[in-house]
């Protein structure tokens, strides 16, 4: 879907979801991001940032992750909301990024929740689907090691345009995603910061 100066309506998101719900992803090697290496000729993220310490604070991070508060709501808001954290469901995502807005339908396409004793990760990957600007997986994850007790939120993607557009667009394309990763980042702490001070208050 090429993008536009109008917020995509409800009704768009509907009619998207309905035309690519058979729809294969629109790139190779699909759980890449399980690894370290992107697929030739698309560009590798990956980054994190601390968001706190202790098991109960990794719990509200997971919980985070479950409701989509990763999405910083300015720039990307999720449709439906919250959508089941479950491999083959589809999120269309409403992007509006430096004045333009377009939709970004994504498939789930694998889900980590691991827990041991010594340490713990909870997160999921999707996948483009046709209509998104970019090609490409993106991983959000959350996880705890009992080593410094340390809780970190990591944002792990490769991508590459997917259209015309936006490979004649490519540096605004790349400072959109660099945006999206600290202002993802900036939600991440918020939302633990949030349940922190429910806690604090209800004690």
């Amino acid at each position: 879907m090429l993008p536009s100066l109008r917020r995509p309506s409800l009704e768009a998101c509907f009619r998207l979801r309905d035309a690519v719900a058979r729809a294969d992803v629109t790139y190779p090697r699909v759980g890449a991001t399980q690894g370290n290496a992107a697929p030739p000729s698309y560009v590798w993220t990956r980054a994190r940032v601390r968001i706190g310490t202790g098991q109960e604070t990794f719990a509200e991070a997971c919980e985070a992750i479950r409701q989509w508060r990763m999405m910083p709501p300015e720039i990307a808001e999720v449709w439906p909301a919250a959508p089941k954290i479950a491999v083959g469901e589809i999120a269309i995502v409403r992007l509006c990024s430096f004045g333009l807005k377009a939709l970004g339908p994504c498939r789930i396409v694998y889900c980590v929740d691991e827990q041991t004793a010594d340490a713990a990760r909870f997160g999921f990957a999707y996948g483009t689907l046709p209509g998104h600007l970019a090609s490409g997986e993106e991983r959000f994850l959350v996880g705890w090691d009992a080593c410094d007790d340390a809780v970190w939120y990591e944002l792990t993607a490769f991508s590459r345009p997917a259209n015309w557009l936006t490979r004649l667009s490519l540096p605004l394309l790349r400072a959109a995603q660099r945006e999206f990763v600290r202002r993802s980042f900036s939600a991440m702490r918020d939302a633990v910061a949030m349940c922190n001070n429910a806690a604090t208050a209800a004690a």
